[in-house]
């Protein structure tokens, strides 16, 4: 509880060493005392003034302080964050206070993004932020979102709204969801409106009250608020090889990509990193009606594709094909590896969770020999084994213990040259740790490898 201290000096009002004290609870606080100068009456102003009167004189004593801060100090604070689920702090920003377009204090957030401005005039304001941290993400997921805020499927408000209108017309349509996609795929490296949108509260300062008003930002674009700044993304979905496809120099193949388990998809964001003995010529959805955009980066291949008409996935449903060739024949790794930013939304663009997308290990048909790791590992019941023979030969296939003791033989026989796949079952197996070995003989040659694989249920 605040309370305001007067004090009136004997030299003024003659009244000895009398003080008179008023609770501050209404802007007609005050009351009487009486002295050797005579009765004295008082009032207490709610804002800055404090007046007392007796037969001996008058006198006004200046602006209220407050007994619970030291010196008088009002501030005017709060947190800015970022609007996502965990509300992360945005630290590193600069907080504006603002009358009118006019801006007349700047205050900096700290490390819990927190700001604070130290006695401000009294009058009503507005807060706006302002930062050079760097821009998270948007992906498919939110040019859906977009797409439904503009069919009326589905309203974006607030913040979000904001965040959505990327070409700044003051409205959310296609144009903005199409922005949306070309930018996370690299054909567009900017917003018109620029990289962050932050609220705009407006505070009423009283000049005796501190105050507190926290308020959010975001990247433009992030309309679903997926992005955690300072924070590395987590995979949600992972990808595995199925099967094995050769490669020859500068042939053109077509490679698919599969879903290995069914469910209902309305968007999809891929980062995907390849060799540069590999050109990329096009990525293609396997079924209609689908917003695809691709591009490469480098080595890095970036795929977007939404539909305001989900695709009901079946197990091992192609759903993007790409188009490619072997651009140089030297033995390297030819294989496709995920970046943890892809994602895979379903109509609500609620992303879906431990997913697994496949497609082919790709090999040089010049390579030889080849024994690929097991896929998926760990498993728990079933998974595949892929070996690659340059010339017909005898082929064992041994599963051995820890220590290198075989338990059994998965496979023997002539087989012809190629690329080829072995199914193994682990059922009757405990969990742990197994080998599995590849004996190979042909009339030139003989050819042994091992390789290491987990049984967890």
């Amino acid at each position: 509880m605040r309370k305001t201290i007067l004090f009136l000096g004997c030299c003024l009002l003659g009244l000895g060493t009398n003080s008179l004290f008023a609770q501050q609870g209404n802007a007609a606080a005050g009351g009487e005392a009486t002295g050797a100068g005579g009765m004295v009456s008082y009032t207490i102003g709610l804002v800055d003034y404090i007046n007392a009167t007796s037969n001996s004189g008058t006198i006004t004593q200046g602006l209220q302080q407050p007994a619970d801060q030291p010196g008088g100090m009002l501030t005017l604070s709060g947190v800015l964050t970022y609007d996502n689920v965990f509300s992360t702090a945005l630290n590193n920003c600069t907080v504006q206070l603002k009358s009118g377009n006019t801006v007349v204090a700047n205050a900096s957030t700290d490390g819990s993004g927190y700001y604070v401005f130290n006695n401000p005039d009294a009058g009503t304001y507005s807060l706006n932020g302002v930062t050079a941290n760097p821009w998270g993400s948007c992906n498919a997921t939110d040019a859906l979102l977009i797409l439904k805020h503009f069919t009326g499927a589905s309203l974006l408000n607030g913040l979000r709204k904001s965040a959505a209108d990327l070409d700044g017309s003051g409205y959310v349509n296609a144009t903005d969801a199409l922005q949306a996609m070309k930018r996370f795929v690299g054909l567009q490296n900017s917003f018109t409106v620029g990289d962050w949108v932050f609220e705009h509260p407006f505070v009423d300062v009283d000049g005796i009250n501190s105050f507190s008003q926290n308020f959010k930002g975001l990247c433009t674009g992030d309309v679903d608020g997926s992005y955690v700044p300072g924070l590395k993304a987590e995979p949600s979905i992972f990808l595995a090889s199925q099967g094995i496809q050769m490669l020859n120099n500068n042939q053109i193949v077509v490679v698919p990509v599969r879903i290995n388990e069914s469910m209902s998809c309305a968007a999809m964001s891929l980062i995907m990193n390849y060799s540069s003995n590999l050109e990329i010529l096009n990525v293609e959805a396997a079924y209609d009606k689908q917003n695809l955009l691709f591009n490469t980066i480098g080595n890095e291949l970036r795929i977007a594709w939404n539909s305001l008409q989900p695709k009901n996935l079946n197990k091992d449903e192609v759903i993007l094909n790409i188009t490619l060739k072997l651009k140089n024949s030297d033995n390297s790794n030819l294989g496709f590896t995920l970046n943890p930013e892809s994602s895979i939304a379903d109509y609500n663009g609620i992303t879906i969770l431990n997913k697994t997308l496949s497609m082919p290990v790709l090999l040089d048909s010049k390579q030889g020999f080849s024994l690929s790791q097991n896929v998926p590992n760990p498993f728990t019941q079933l998974t595949q084994i892929s070996y690659v023979l340059p010339e017909d030969g005898n082929v064992k296939l041994e599963l051995l213990d820890m220590i290198g003791q075989q338990l059994s033989v998965l496979e023997e026989n002539q087989v012809k040259a190629g690329a080829h796949t072995f199914n193994f079952s682990g059922n009757s197996l405990p969990n742990g740790v197994y080998f599995y070995r590849m004996n190979v003989t042909t009339g030139s040659q003989t050819y042994s490898q091992t390789k290491r694989m987990v049984i967890s249920r």
